[in-house]
């Protein structure tokens, strides 16, 4: 489906500053192996566990915390406990709340650390400062963060502290909530235990990388394809009127994140949130008519039905970060509705988003 390919590319804007000052070869971070703990203040409160090595290939992160809510009157908690674990391509997304979890393989993981590869130090910067500017962002100055200098990132409403590619703190103020994220401790060049590397036993895992086949058909697609045989490809335009599409998703907003835009660009519409530098959360609605969920491209994602609809999830990894995406029908629009998560969301959080649309 031509709308994963469009959404891949939005995705790997959240995930800019970490390819600064990297070296010629394809890393996450310019530091071989660490540890770190924030702590999270807000209306999230709780704590983020970090363990990475071989410069972020190798990741780990367990986040406890609890979510509070108050809007007009109401009051609503959420708990979390989640667990990600990646290794090279493979990634685990667990929910240890619920004691489930999917297993999936980066189907662009190989491509990614080839295009980066070819690539100079320089060359991934000033891609970098590229992206960053294309978004309005700007580096407004330094400043330490446990011993450490880290350049100071400011972008749509948020400012991140980044060193050598590890965000050390976070700010965003949405609508008068505030959502702090700030690194209390950081050992540099640790050992991983490999414990950490394994998921829990007692987690029921649904293994999706049988399934995982975009490299070989989509890659393999786009080499032979000629680049005036993609600009002919017709988008057909959705059939869900502009306004419909924005009260529908009105309500589906999560904590702590900000409306960026909210626009109809080339037959899709689109409305667009963003927490901080890599976390974003998109939802987009596309024609049905021309698309193909049973392709092979679309083996990667988990089908259900769920409230009388047919869904379609999928959880990865792009370009080292976690990537979430609910693909939701809406025949009597003749619509997809497409959620998209830059921060690695469960099945379960992400069909609570869900149930927050209004169509």
């Amino acid at each position: 489906m031509k709308n994963v390919i469009f959404l891949t590319a939005l995705l790997a804007l959240g995930v800019f500053g970490s390819i600064r000052a990297q070296s010629d070869e394809a890393r996450r971070f310019a530091i071989k192996s660490g540890h770190i703990e924030y702590k999270l203040t807000g209306s999230t409160e709780g704590i983020k566990s970090v363990w990475f090595d071989h410069y972020g290939d190798t990741y780990v992160e367990e986040l406890q915390a609890t979510t509070t809510v108050k809007m007009l009157g109401m009051k609503s908690v959420e708990e979390i406990h989640s667990l990600t674990i990646q290794q090279g391509a493979i990634v685990y997304t667990l929910d240890l709340a619920s004691g489930t979890g999917q297993k999936t393989v980066n189907p662009y993981y190989t491509d990614g650390h080839a295009l980066v590869e070819s690539m100079t130090a320089k060359e991934q910067e000033e891609f970098a400062n590229d992206l960053m500017a294309s978004l309005g962002g700007e580096i407004t100055g330094q400043e330490s963060i446990l011993g450490k200098t880290c350049d100071v990132m400011q972008v749509l409403g948020s400012r991140s502290w980044i060193y050598k590619g590890v965000t050390l703190k976070s700010d965003t103020k949405v609508l008068g909530i505030r959502n702090l994220e700030e690194a209390v401790s950081f050992e540099e060049n640790v050992r991983i235990p490999a414990s950490l590397l394994e998921p829990p036993s007692h987690i029921e895992i649904h293994d999706l990388t049988e399934n995982a086949v975009y490299e070989e058909t989509m890659g393999s697609e786009y080499e032979s394809a000629s680049e005036e045989e993609w600009e002919e490809e017709e988008i057909i335009p959705v059939k869900m009127p502009f306004e419909t599409f924005k009260k529908g998703v009105a309500g589906v907003m999560p904590d702590g994140f900000s409306n960026v835009s909210e626009v109809s660009l080339e037959g899709q519409h689109m409305a667009v949130y963003r927490k901080t530098i890599t976390e974003s959360f998109t939802v987009i609605a596309s024609a049905m008519e021309g698309a193909d969920v049973d392709s092979e491209e679309m083996e990667a994602f988990e089908s259900f039905r769920e409230n009388g609809k047919k869904m379609h999830y999928s959880a990865s990894v792009e370009e080292g970060m976690p990537v979430s995406v609910l693909i939701i029908e809406y025949p009597g629009y003749e619509t997809y509705i497409t959620l998209a998560a830059s921060f690695g969301l469960s099945k379960n959080e992400m069909l609570k988003l869900a149930g927050k649309l209004n169509f």
